[in-house]
């Protein structure tokens, strides 16, 4: 969704051996790296602390949601795809006094790079490099401090800065020059915020609560913001690109910027010719190696539609190309993409990005379960997911485009995955349950995910969601070793076992992640 001469590009793109091939690809330019599509998968740091799907970094759910991580990463690969947008921070508290998913950094430092090691390390393991998101949600440092993002934004001496700059600082010296960062981003979508009244929106919302955190900032306010991220970032480490992480300009950008709205008492929400978008994308972007858009359908730019990606990408590259920087379309995605629209859509992003060779690009969003462990496509936020099973026409598009672009899977390192989502390790039942799990099959399909309890198999399911209901009559009091087998048209198979209580409570261990 700079003032700087630009510093020489080293892009840490290597060939990665064992697992990806190029093949005779031609590009663009010298300057610019290969073509290839990522994904977002921005959840990620968070299932490696046990805190994405509802879980509070409880044991049981670090093994779980790393788990479902760890099959991510492998079905990504699976896909051709070698690099993630990751939001690194988390993204609470988005007010004061919400849960801080920073909370492990905050009070015991050495646990939380050693679970951020363990997810550079899985990921390194499948040659996927990450882009982290340093602020996904702008609102969480201000929060953290108990500041404004106008604190943040204008007064360096801050306190939210100061935390901000501390982080980046400890994740940057920790990873360069490790071949582990394939980009750093700066924010996500915040130029969307400019120039708009967001404290009068906050305060006639849902939640007037949560409007402490929150001041507005112009956009000139916000180009200064990231010439100072810019140099801090580029200062730890010159030698990887630097996005802002903003989204296309919006359709009124520059009429905003002339008549702020929180000045002017109300916006100005007057069309932008193609030239002044081009001018604000160019300001915005100023000081960053890339540039940065965020496409979906039903929008405009200067009066092109995002509906129409063959033409907006061609007018987006070529302008990349003038201001010689490369493009990075960091989101783009469709509601309900497994739907006819959504899969037009897509094929076409995707057949622009080959034809016209857009250098970075990532589609939304990677296996996705925001409320629970074992539900997805049940928010208006996860309906974007994609996920073997469910949207395999649109991954085979992303492999093969992929694949043009000269990145080949060896299929002799694939292999089926599953996981039991629920029951949770340890996990006492009181009444017949309902057992659900995700699988994938990389390089072939699944035929069936079967369910055991103590090798009884009660259930099985040939498609998403897998799931099946344990009978009451094998519930028999105790701890009972509930089992999963997914098996695949190519003849292989896999298993996920977890510990289950049944009764009064007895001595369980929850597995190591």
């Amino acid at each position: 969704m700079g003032v700087m001469p630009l510093i020489c590009m080293v892009v840490g793109l290597l060939l990665f051996g064992g697992i990806y091939s190029r093949a005779g690809a031609t590009f663009p330019s010298p300057d610019f790296p290969p073509p290839s599509v990522g994904l977002n998968k921005f959840d990620l740091a968070l299932q490696y602390l046990g805190r994405a799907s509802g879980g509070k970094g409880q044991p049981q759910y670090i093994r779980v949601e790393r788990a479902m991580a760890r099959k991510a990463i492998a079905d990504a690969q699976a896909a051709g795809v070698h690099y993630f947008r990751i939001a690194i921070t988390g993204y609470g508290p988005s007010a004061y006094g919400r849960p801080n998913d920073l909370a492990l950094w905050l009070e015991k430092p050495n646990q939380y790079w050693a679970d951020m090691d363990s997810m550079m390390s899985d990921l390194k393991s499948h040659h996927i490099e990450i882009v982290p998101v340093f602020m996904f949600d702008v609102w969480q440092f201000p929060a953290i401090t108990h500041e404004t993002i106008g604190d943040l934004i204008n007064n360096p001496q801050s306190k939210s800065w100061h935390l901000l700059s501390k982080y980046v600082e400890e994740f940057i010296t920790r990873y360069r020059g490790k071949h582990m960062i394939y980009m750093y981003e700066m924010t996500n979508e915040m130029n969307l915020l400019a120039d708009l009244n967001i404290v009068k929106y906050c305060q006639r919302g849902k939640y007037p609560s949560a409007c402490g955190v929150r001041s507005n900032f112009t956009s000139q306010e916000l180009i200064k913001f990231t010439q100072r991220f810019y140099d801090l970032i580029k200062s730890l480490d010159p030698s990887v690109p630097v996005s802002t992480g903003f989204s296309r300009p919006r359709p009124s950008a520059e009429h905003l910027e002339k008549n702020p709205a929180f000045i002017a008492g109300k916006p100005d929400w007057t069309a932008d010719s193609l030239a002044q978008s081009l001018d604000d994308l160019a300001a915005m972007n100023k000081y960053a190696d890339v540039i940065s858009v965020h496409i979906y359908p039903h929008s405009k730019l200067g009066g092109i539609s995002t509906s129409n990606p063959t033409k907006l990408i061609k007018v987006l590259e070529n302008e990349a190309k003038k201001l010689n920087k490369p493009l990075f379309i960091g989101e783009f995605g469709a509601k309900n993409p497994n739907s006819p629209k959504g899969i037009k859509f897509i094929d076409e992003m995707l057949t622009a990005i080959r034809r016209y060779h857009v250098p970075y690009s990532a589609l939304w969003v990677w296996e996705f379960y925001q409320k629970t462990i074992y539900s997805t496509y049940d928010t208006a936020p996860d309906s974007f997911n994609l996920e073997p099973g469910y949207t395999d026409s649109v991954i085979e598009q992303l492999r093969k485009t992929n694949a043009g672009f000269g990145f080949h899977v060896d299929p002799a390192l694939l292999h089926p995955i599953v996981v039991i989502t629920y029951p949770l390790d340890c996990q006492n039942i009181k009444a017949p349950v309902m057992v659900h799990a995700v699988a994938s099959a990389n390089g072939s399909q699944v035929t069936a995910v079967k369910f055991a309890l103590d090798n009884d198999i009660f259930g099985s399911s040939a498609s998403p969601p897998y799931r099946s209901k344990i009978p009451r009559a094998l519930l028999a009091p105790g701890k009972h070793e509930l089992t999963a087998f997914v098996y695949a048209s190519s003849g292989q198979s896999s298993h996920y076992s977890t510990t289950i209580e049944i009764g009064r409570h007895q001595s369980c261990t929850v597995p190591a992640p």
